[in-house]
């Protein structure tokens, strides 16, 4: 559970990712009377998953009185299963829970709820509430508040696998767990297992976990929805199991998922329209860690989000440090209609870091005043994304709530506006340059034909540098670290050494920011590679002169670089 990798980093490969999935939406089905195990819904649902008809309960707790709904009558009819209702006379009740209830197994589908008049109190001495193996539950219109437990789940917890749960317009409110560990968190939920985990119209606030401050989750189907995650913490330290005896934690400030395939009816995880800010880790993903299983078809997406003023804490024994938001690893990626606003992390990245996904789609986000290490941090990200429409501006109106008709994502009693600002600037970037490269490449989008022959030359100037015993160097934009290339695979897989540490990164992983260090190193006085070096300082719009060098010194094969950016001849170009 919570892996990272910093000193193995294993297949990376980004392929263009078209964002037509959105064709996939179907209104999702409303849990019935029956029981029903809460519902999947499609990635880009908008509107929250409606509660339970409670009308036909099986159980009713309590009589009339706030006093008569007790945690004594709540363990009766959980024992039964069913649809559980409360009868407080119409008045707030407040159950004391002193020890945890349990949803035993075997029972029928459950739901609970609270009609928004029931809270139940752990007392700042216990769980709330366990489920235990092949048991299905909804909680809805309930307010949990003070559970505590030592690993996983302060106010929910899936005892073992197999089973669903489903949490509806709840709020979560001071949950914890208390012990440090790379394998245990989740504040307020621990969904272990579940064949599909449901959270609509809840807030999260001021929960903590070792990781995943509010939310922990393993191998789970995900489906998050108009959920607010406000001031939650992962407070362990040291990072993953992959960092030996000294990683406890620390992982995902809101929320840290270890797969969403082992168990899940689907392997995905959606999350809509939500709103994250000011949760903290002590480690890695100040917002959310999103790991993912190799060759599970697992995709991420993320659809007008906001994330705002999450961090990632400077203590003594941090694994990694960064970003101070998103750190997600392996499966597809896509990001639609999101705002990164105001996080800050140790070092960069600050607001979002892409660690061996196979495809990446990010399209009308924005990312504004992200500081890593002091300074603001511009994200980057590999040179074969679908990268489009990208602002760099503090927005007025964020996009997410552009993209929602004027709605704000999340929870509305727990989400205030962020503070306004200068309206937004909007850039379409095609191969967004990697910090700290100042220019973006020119607006003309090349043949992906020219990129691909480019790359090649670059991977066999590598390759000779690599024979005549040097050890090529580059600055990986993403990662903002220099690694020193030692081997290079006949799978293209890059095995060197990153601050001190080994690595593994795939070729294809690359982007073109690092292709142009790559050059630039290894480049010999030829002219292949020096229309090569001129192709990709012409992408980044570097200093005229220095291409004009290099393409005189490319003789005829200059003129391909030329004629790739429509160009007549040298000529041409030193008049621009």
């Amino acid at each position: 559970m919570f892996r990272s990798s910093s000193s193995v980093i294993r297949s990376v490969c980004t392929l263009l990712l078209p964002l037509a999935i959105a064709g996939l939406a179907h209104s999702p089905a409303a849990l019935g009377a029956e029981a029903s195990p809460p519902p999947s819904i499609p990635p880009w649902q908008l509107d929250a998953v409606p509660p339970v008809d409670y009308q036909r309960a099986d159980r009713v707790v309590g009589s009339g009185t706030p006093e008569s709904v007790t945690a004594e009558a709540l363990q009766r009819a959980l024992d039964g299963g069913g649809i559980i209702t409360f009868d407080t006379g119409g008045r707030p009740a407040t159950i004391l829970v002193a020890r945890e209830l349990i949803l035993p197994q075997g029972v029928r589908p459950t739901v609970i709820d609270g009609q928004g008049l029931v809270t139940l109190d752990g007392q700042g001495k216990t769980r709330i509430l366990g489920k235990q193996w092949k048991t299905e539950l909804t909680v809805q219109r309930l307010r949990f508040q003070n559970g505590v437990a030592g690993d996983c789940g302060g106010a929910i917890n899936t005892d073992v696998w197999d089973g669903t749960l489903g949490a509806i317009d709840c709020e979560f409110i001071n949950c914890r767990t208390t012990r440090s560990g790379p394998d245990i968190g989740g504040g307020a939920i621990y969904a272990g297992g579940q064949h599909r985990f449901l959270l609509s119209g809840c807030s999260f606030t001021g929960c903590q976990g070792s990781n995943g401050g509010a939310v922990g989750s393993l191998g789970c189907q995900i489906d998050f929805v108009n959920c607010s995650f406000i001031g939650n913490k992962a407070f362990g330290v040291g990072g993953g199991a992959d960092a030996g005896p000294t990683g406890q934690g620390g992982i995902g400030g809101a929320y840290a998922m270890d797969g969403c395939s082992q168990s899940a009816d689907q392997h995905h995880a959606y999350i809509s329209s939500c709103y994250f800010k000011d949760n903290i880790a002590n480690d890695h993903g100040g917002v959310v860690f999103n790991y993912c299983y190799q060759n599970t078809g697992s995709v991420v997406a993320y659809y007008a989000c906001i994330f705002e003023n999450n961090q990632v804490a400077t203590i003594p024994g941090q694994h990694m440090g960064w970003p101070g938001g998103i750190y997600i690893q392996d499966g597809q990626c896509i990001f639609s209609a999101c705002s990164f606003l105001g996080n800050s992390s140790p070092k960069g990245p600050a607001a979002l870091f892409l660690i061996t996904p196979y495809q990446i789609g990010i399209t009308d986000c924005e990312f504004s005043g992200n500081m890593a290490g002091g300074g603001e941090d511009q994200p980057s990200f590999p040179g074969t994304a679908t990268v489009q429409n990208v602002s760099y501006r503090r927005p007025d109106t964020p996009i997410a709530v552009l993209a929602l008709n004027g709605r704000w994502p999340g929870v509305p009693a727990a989400t205030p506006p962020p503070t306004a600002a200068p309206a937004a600037h909007h850039v379409a970037v095609h191969h967004a340059p990697a910090a700290p490269l100042p220019s973006t490449p020119p607006a003309t989008l090349l043949d992906r034909s020219q990129l691909v022959r480019w790359d090649a030359v670059v991977l066999t100037s590598v390759r000779q540098s690599l024979s005549r015993g040097r050890s090529p160097r580059f600055m990986h934009h993403q990662m903002h670290v220099e690694i020193s290339i030692s081997e290079l695979d006949a799978d293209r897989t890059i095995h060197g050494t990153m601050g001190g540490g080994d690595i593994q990164l795939a070729w294809a992983s690359l982007g073109d920011a690092d292709r142009l260090d790559l050059i630039s190193d290894c480049a010999q006085d030829i002219p292949l590679d020096q229309a090569c070096l001129a192709f990709y300082q012409l992408l980044f719009n570097r200093s005229r002169d220095e291409v004009y060098k290099h393409l005189s010194a490319a003789g005829a094969a200059g003129q391909d670089v030329l004629t790739a950016f429509g160009i007549a001849d040298l000529t041409a170009l030193a008049k621009r």
